[in-house]
């Protein structure tokens, strides 16, 4: 008799631990269909050297002839603007490009930065 209430006990062990819980769906809501990309093209590259220079993806660029880029693409306003801007140049130039970017309405900058290295001191 103890054999067949350790089985029994063991099997609805088992039907517990394989069943799935869905969580009660009160309201039927149909969610849209999207496919997800994310590719190099979704993002527009701009590179701030130390002595100033601003470069678009490979091709070196001014100042204005990032305004008239800009300008140009106001269809592609929603990508991300990945901006690789040197540690050592001054605040001011960044602000230079910053404001561009927010006149004309290229609001999704991303910022990018090397890791820190581990110096092991905790902090």
């Amino acid at each position: 008799m103890t054999a067949m209430a350790d089985t029994a006990l063991q099997l609805i062990i088992f039907f517990m631990v394989s069943t799935t819980y869905d969580a009660p769906n009160l309201a039927e809501i149909l969610l849209p269909e999207s496919e997800t990309q994310t590719s190099e093209s979704e993002h527009i590259y701009l590179s701030l050297t130390r002595q100033g220079r601003i470069y678009l993806g490979n091709e070196e660029i001014s100042l204005d002839g990032l305004g008239d880029y800009l300008s140009y693409r106001q269809d592609q306003r929603n990508k991300v603007v990945s901006v690789f801007a040197d540690k050592d140049l001054p605040y001011r130039d960044i602000a230079m490009v910053l404001t561009l970017l927010q006149e004309r309405d290229f609001l999704n900058v991303l910022f990018m930065t090397s890791p820190r290295k581990d110096t092991g001191t905790g902090e």
